[in-house]
């Protein structure tokens, strides 16, 4: 067991323990689960970084968490009442806080509004509970800005120079013709240290949070870190020429001028100095091994990204580069609200159980009725094959938690104990791996919290069989109501992925046949392609699919190739635009007939303009990369 591990976690769980005793202390016993449900949203909430706008997450945190208090003390008043409400919350909440690329973090909230809904307050002890609401959104960000203030800057200088370290090692490998596993083991780690760190700066670019200067050169140096990686991936298997192996030690010295400036030992003026010693010195090859090339592409793009962020502000440099204003989030919620968005399923099939049991509960006054709702509202999925795969385990795992959680609750009497033996579990769960014992946690956890305050001396049959109910429910509903087969969802989103790649190249053919901009319009299936492989991406770590791994991988490869595409059209139409139609027809014979590997030589070798046999080239590899995309599209729609 990892010490370091042990270490931090009972220091969090000595924290916890105190915060909450202080919390009883000053809002009174019948508000100890706000407060628990409070700090366990807090808790859950340090994977996402709310600090780079911590005045509007603050405002966002304090809403919630009062809005959950008032119609939670609304809702209790009147079974219809609290059937409307309590939908509107619950799918509220769950559409929050479920995401398309992470896991949801919906379970602190939803349980906080059970909490308060089975253990009312009068009108007068109202005002009370809502300060303790308002505490806990306050306590929600301070936590964040006590752990991820900065932490993205940090994370962002880690991968950087841990990439860095990777890459130098690569070239090592590869110049000393070493073993070609091990260069694939760091080529691999890398790949995925990068794409990572992208994808959390992408998050932020994607909710329109305007991000310091710094960050977004960190960005773009991720992003050439991760060109560079791909084209070391590409050649790790040839054997590279004395003129290569020149390019690559100069690309090592380069990589040395950027941990510098991670560091801030120099100034950004000075890389764009070093930058432009490399490009000097790269020119004057006149190899035709095309990867030297590919390389000079990188370190070109580089420079001008890192140009325009020196010039410019990060507000013009996000316009100029990234797709992320209204239009854009109107896309985002009406690809959300449909059958197809596990946002909006989830959220609609969570709220509708859980309100008809709540309504049902109050309506017919079940006594132990609140057991179903907390059943049903643990138990109900985002998508079907967590059903499927977990449901034996899941069902196993709540009939031993509820054994063990009555047994321990009956002997257990005082609530402040109660509360204890929660925290207990809770700090045992971070140990467990396996599912079955995730969900023994869960289940005394849910059931401990929700009786706190009952008398359950005696061992309750009608208890055990509202939670083995609400189980089943709960399981049978994932297949019936709006059902997310994430296969079939994952399929239709890689088709959907290879039309977009289609669309792209028709969109910059067209836009370089007019001698046109890359406008908004380009900026934006570029966008939807890149978010869409991220939700491929996610979906796999569920699915675990070689195919669809390998599939995201060539998606990654058609990114990193299209940005070499667009940056060689600039520059030729710069310098060529007289003289755009005849490479335009060339573009078009090569997309659209089929030639042999020899012809293909052949032409490229009667071309002299070398930017001009770059940009074909560029083309030939996204054509490739799309025929390899396809074929492995083919193979996940049979296998998956």
């Amino acid at each position: 067991m990892d010490k370091k591990k042990v270490i931090s976690t009972t220091i969090m769980f000595l924290v916890i323990v105190a915060a909450i005793i202080g919390f009883k202390s000053i809002f009174g016993e019948i508000n100890t689960l706000v407060g628990v449900a409070g700090i366990t949203a807090a808790l859950s909430l340090l994977g996402t970084d709310y600090t780079i706008t911590p005045i509007k997450s603050t405002i966002y945190f304090v809403f919630i968490e009062v809005l959950l208090g008032v119609s939670s003390f609304l809702a209790s008043t009147n079974a219809f009442l609290g059937l409307v409400i309590t939908f509107a919350i619950i799918f509220f909440i769950l559409y929050q806080f479920t995401y398309n690329t992470k896991k949801p973090t919906y379970i602190a909230f939803t349980l906080g509004y059970f909490f308060m809904l089975y253990t009312p307050v009068s009108i007068n002890e109202l005002p009370t509970r809502l300060v303790s609401l308002i505490f806990c959104g306050l306590f929600i960000m301070t936590v964040q800005m006590i752990a991820n203030k900065n932490k993205l800057q940090k994370q962002s200088k880690v991968t950087i120079k841990t990439v860095i370290e990777s890459i130098n090692e690569e070239i090592v490998l590869m110049i000393n013709n070493d073993s070609i596993e091990s260069v694939n083991n760091l080529n691999s780690k890398t790949y995925d240290t990068l794409k990572e760190h992208i994808s959390d700066v992408y998050k932020r670019l994607d909710k329109n949070i305007e991000l310091p200067v710094s960050l977004i050169q960190s960005l773009f140096i991720c992003q050439f870190l991760e060109s560079v990686n791909l084209i070391l991936e590409e050649v790790k298997n040839n054997t590279i020429n004395e003129e290569f192996t020149y390019i690559l030690n100069k690309i090592k010295a380069l990589l040395c001028n950027i941990d510098e400036f991670i560091d801030r030992n120099i100034t950004v003026d000075d890389v764009i100095l070093k930058i432009d010693e490399f490009l000097i010195a790269s020119e004057k090859s006149n190899s035709k091994y095309y990867k030297i090339y590919e390389l000079q592409g990188c370190v070109s793009l580089l420079k001008e990204d890192l140009i325009l962020s020196k010039e410019k502000n990060s507000k013009e440099v996000c316009k100029k580069y990234f797709v992320s204003n209204a239009i854009d989030r109107l896309n985002d919620l009406k690809n959300n609200l449909n059958k197809d968005s596990l946002k909006f399923t989830f959220a609609f099939r969570g709220a509708l159980i859980t309100s008809i049991g709540v309504f049902v509960v109050a309506f017919f006054n079940i006594p132990h009725g609140k057991w179903l709702v907390f059943s049903l509202s643990s138990i109900v999925q985002p998508y079907l094959e967590s059903g499927q795969t977990k449901g034996r385990e899941r069902i196993l795992g709540t009939i031993i938690g509820l054994i063990i959680f009555e047994i321990l609750f009956s002997i257990v009497t005082d609530n402040s104990m109660r509360a204890f033996i929660i925290l207990i579990v809770g700090y045992i769960s971070n140990y467990q791996t396996e599912y079955k014992y995730q969900m023994i946690c869960t289940t005394i956890s849910a059931l401990g919290a929700a009786s706190i305050g009952n008398n359950i001396n005696e061992l309750s049959i009608s208890r055990i069989f509202f939670v083995l109910l609400g189980t089943i429910i709960a399981l049978y509903a994932n297949k019936v109501i709006l059902p997310y087969k994430m296969s079939d969802v994952t399929k239709n989103e890689v088709k959907n992925s290879l039309s977009l790649n289609e669309q792209i190249l028709a969109k910059l053919y067209n836009t370089g046949l007019v001698n046109g901009t890359i406008n908004d319009d380009l900026k934006d299936v570029i966008t939807q392609n890149i978010r869409l492989n991220k939700k491929i991406y996610f979906n796999n770590n569920i699915l675990l699919s070689d195919d669809l791994n390998e599939f995201v991988h060539k998606q990654h490869i058609f990114i990193n190739k299209l940005r070499f595409l667009v940056n060689n059209f600039k520059k030729y139409t710069n310098k060529n635009s007289s003289h755009n139609l005849v490479l335009f027809y060339d573009i078009d014979m090569l997309l659209n007939k089929d030639i042999s590997t020899k012809d293909i030589i052949d032409f490229l070798n009667n071309i002299d303009d070398r930017l001009s046999k770059l940009i074909l080239i560029n083309v030939l590899e996204l054509k490739e990369t799309i025929i390899e995309s396809k074929d492995i599209s083919k193979v996940i729609y049979k296998t998956l």
